[in-house]
């Protein structure tokens, strides 16, 4: 279990650790209950729900990975102003 916490610490922004454990959680409890549903309907509705949670915990990731990637380029930009390059000058591309 202590592996499980500290990759999901690797995934989402320590500020984000708190809420993407919650979906962690809710993502195992909405499998085990579609799977030990009594109805259709039941297995659908956890469907949904595992969705809903995936997408959110989605979020976090995409968060994280623009947070890495705004830091990334302020430090290149960091770089070019110490070599005395005019940084004003530099954009980047999505």
């Amino acid at each position: 279990m202590n592996d499980k916490i500290n990759r999901l610490h690797d995934l989402v922004l320590p500020g984000d650790f708190s809420f993407a454990n919650k979906l962690r959680n809710c993502m195992s409890e909405c499998i085990h209950n579609m799977f030990n549903a009594e109805s259709t309907e039941e297995s659908n509705h956890w469907e949904e729900e595992l969705e809903r949670c995936i997408r959110e915990f989605k979020m976090l990731r995409d968060t994280k990975e623009e947070h890495e990637a705004s830091m990334s380029y302020r430090v290149v930009i960091k770089d070019l102003i110490a070599r005395g390059v005019n940084a004003s000058l530099v954009t980047r591309r999505k």
